[in-house]
């Protein structure tokens, strides 16, 4: 399944990074890094050795999503 990834997708998810295709889809589309992409989600979701999204909910109930934005 890797294989059949783009190359972006394909190194973030070589390195465990949830939600590769997905980061790496909207990083082409914006012309930004996939990998910096990754880097705030991870940060967003449970810090630095997280990637998992186990913290969707954040801010008092008013952070949502990977990237934690503020419904606010």
């Amino acid at each position: 399944m890797i294989e059949s990834l783009n190359p972006a997708a394909r190194d973030l998810a070589r390195h465990g990074v949830a939600y590769a295709p997905q980061i790496a889809q909207a990083a082409q589309k914006y012309g930004v890094s996939a990998q910096l992409l990754a880097a705030v989600a991870a940060q967003e979701t449970g810090g630095p050795g997280s990637n998992a999204g186990s913290n969707i909910v954040g801010d008092g109930g008013h952070g949502r999503g990977l990237f934690q934005i503020d419904d606010r």
